[in-house]
């Protein structure tokens, strides 16, 4: 950033920074409460980046900040337009930002929404938040990655020569003609049907 504002001294004024993160943030602190794909409890990101720059600094939850893009992305969509949408996003983890009447939904604690922490099963794999059975820990690439390589969801490939074999490497097997790759992908696709149901029974979105 410093250097970028010294490259660019006729540019636009850097009015701040803003950084999303893949778990839990107190909204009033902007303290990472809990990321369990990056192994985070209680870090505050927010002073040591103000302190280093000199400039104001906002954290905020992944899925919150996605549905909030989507929304400037979508101004023309009619159904967007209305404010009422959900964003998923599937990675190591799964995000989901909600937004209600063109508000995003918080709820009393900051952690409204976190449907990637609902349980599909009380007996299903083991999470990265601790918890057994979470729609994440069955929808993840992590979770798909694991499946194929029949291990448990999250630990992915144990062998050396594929452990940089990645959820586009997987699909690149799939589209291949690998039964074992679509069948771990068909596994997924069902699991996140499963879990965009009650999303959509429990919120109703237009989008």
């Amino acid at each position: 950033i410093k250097a970028l504002l010294q490259e660019r001294p006729e540019g636009d004024v850097c009015e701040g920074i803003g950084v999303v993160v893949p778990g839990m943030v107190e909204h009033a602190t902007m303290r990472v409460l809990h990321a369990p794909t990056l192994g985070w409890r209680n870090v505050d990101l927010r002073e040591p980046l103000a302190a280093a720059t000199g400039l104001p600094v906002q954290i905020e939850n992944s899925g919150r900040a996605c549905v909030l893009a989507q929304t400037w992305a979508l101004r023309g969509n009619a159904a967007a337009a209305q404010g009422d949408l959900v964003y998923v996003s599937v990675s190591d983890g799964v995000g989901v930002g909600v937004m209600v009447n063109g508000q995003l939904l918080r709820g009393r604690h900051n952690i409204a929404g976190e449907f990637g922490h609902v349980p599909l099963s009380l007996d299903g794999p083991r999470c990265s938040c601790g918890a057994n059975g979470c729609w994440e820990a069955y929808i993840s690439n992590r979770a798909t990655l694991g499946r194929y390589f029949g291990r448990p969801a999250g630990s992915g490939p144990q062998d050396a020569r594929h452990r940089h074999f990645t959820i586009e490497d997987l699909i690149a097997r799939a589209r291949g003609g690998d039964a074992k790759a679509v069948a771990a992908i068909e596994a997924t696709a069902r699991y996140l049907g499963l879990g965009l149901a009650s999303v959509v029974n429990a919120l109703d979105p237009a989008c």
